[in-house]
């Protein structure tokens, strides 16, 4: 327990200007929304895991289709870059 709240407070003690969360499941959404960043991307609710998405104040839904996580993450960068990579 001593370790989970050592992490929280390091994660406090900085400013972060934007947290991009590319794994989509509750733990991953849980530390994006402790590191109090006003800006925090993520997966939509079809696509992320166990709620995550609820701490996103940014969502993005990949394109339809079959596709791997690593085309997911380029389409999610690309949404931030407001960019084509694919």
């Amino acid at each position: 327990m001593q370790k989970i709240l050592t992490m929280i407070s390091d994660l406090r003690q900085e400013k972060y200007t934007a947290v991009v969360d590319f794994h989509g499941n509750f733990r991953s959404g849980l530390v994006s929304f402790l590191s109090r960043s006003d800006d925090r991307y993520g997966y939509s609710s079809s696509n992320s895991r166990e709620g995550a998405s609820f701490f996103y104040t940014h969502k993005f839904e990949p394109s339809p289709g079959v596709h791997s996580r690593i085309d997911d993450g380029l389409m999610l960068v690309s949404f931030l870059l407001g960019e084509q990579l694919l």
